[in-house]
């Protein structure tokens, strides 16, 4: 997948489809030789179907322009069948290595295929709308509408890379319809109940657990790279730069001790089923309680990663140390704690007895 920096190539061509992909190169004269060649080409009936080629993402463009520059042209053979309708599992395991996302995002995507190409042998990428409705199928049966919508999104963005926007195959599956779903996901917990979910779980669990519910941190996240410091937790972030607010992270407050995982994530989420909770509802608890404790919406933002929406934002976003007190006690109000804090790893915020300084101890 070509960087987000390269420059564009959108060339209008007379009584035909616009061109328009990414050029590979950020040489600007390069750009216009490139569109140079693809006019060119349009306008030489023989060569038409290079462009076409180029533009269903059978050809490196390239290529064409190394052949184009040395008079080569005879020698560009027509697309084989072959190569226009590639074996899926060599072509998915090329795009998922080379694909620019998270190493969990990589992940659910594997999981994503493995789901909707298993029992299919040796398919190929025409197959695709075909495996797709079959799955669709299988979905409605199990009453599982967000797999489906997973396994679609996952395609689109396989045929994306691999062939263009423009394809037939991508507008194929663009065509089909997602399955109807729940949009408001895992509901927030209150104070009270995030401390009833803590209460149910094994020591080991529940540190874990109120960790997350006092510092917004997802499970890539918690299992990813974080520092604990004197005030304040600084989160490194392991998914988009949205979740960072900063070159070393996001930071919080520091309202619980933070312990090291013992378990791995996926036996976390699994020990947390029986508490009726899930590891995501510690994150939108934590957003709850931000808004709970009425610190302003920016300041929400930058504790929870969410990237800038608008100039405004940027415009707000500062230093978090000039008001990191304020919006501790804030949320210590909110958690019930009427004086100080005193960090435990089995107790997380306990109240101290007035005019005693909070410490952090482990």
């Amino acid at each position: 997948m070509p960087p987000a920096s390269t420059l564009r190539l959108d060339v209008r061509l007379a009584d035909g489809p616009r061109f328009k992909q990414a050029s590979g190169t950020l040489d600007r004269r390069m750009l216009k030789e490139l569109r140079t060649m693809v006019r060119a080409l349009w306008r030489m009936p023989d060569h038409r179907r290079i462009v076409d080629d180029l533009l269903k993402g059978r050809r490196a463009l390239f290529d064409v322009y190394l052949a184009y520059s040395q008079g080569r042209l005879k020698d560009v053979a027509p697309v084989t069948a072959k190569a226009e309708d590639p074996e899926l599992l060599p072509a998915l395991a090329i795009w998922l290595t080379q694909l620019q996302v998270s190493e969990s995002h990589r992940k659910r995507l594997r999981q994503v295929f493995h789901a909707l190409l298993k029992g299919a042998r040796k398919p190929y990428r025409s197959e695709l709308p075909t495996l797709l409705e079959e799955y669709r199928t299988k979905c409605v049966a199990e009453n599982h509408p967000r797999a489906f919508n997973y396994a679609k999104s996952g395609i689109l963005a396989l045929l994306r890379d691999t062939m263009g926007r423009r394809s037939e195959q991508y507008l194929t599956i663009a065509d089909i319809p997602k399955m109807p779903e729940a949009k408001q996901g895992v509901a927030p917990l209150t104070v009270a109940e995030a401390r009833a979910v803590r209460d149910r779980l094994p020591e080991h669990v529940a540190r874990i657990w109120w960790a997350m519910c006092c510092t917004g941190m997802g499970a890539t996240e918690y299992w990813g790279q974080w520092t604990e410091l004197a005030d304040r937790v600084r989160i490194n972030g392991t998914k988009r730069p949205g979740r960072r607010w900063g070159s070393t992270g996001r930071e919080v407050p520091l309202l619980a001790m933070l312990v090291r995982p013992e378990i791995s994530a996926d036996r976390f989420a699994k020990l947390l089923r029986p508490a009726a909770a899930s590891p995501y509802q510690a994150r939108h608890s934590y957003a709850t309680w931000l808004e709970d404790a009425e610190i302003p919406r920016t300041r929400r933002m930058m504790y929870l990663g969410h990237g800038a929406k608008d100039v405004t934002d940027r415009y707000e976003k500062r230093d978090i140390t000039q008001f990191l007190a304020e919006d501790r006690d804030r949320l210590v109000r909110v958690l019930g704690i009427e004086t100080g804090l005193v960090l435990s790893k089995t107790a997380g915020i306990l109240p101290l007895p007035q005019g005693q300084t909070a410490v952090a101890g482990r």
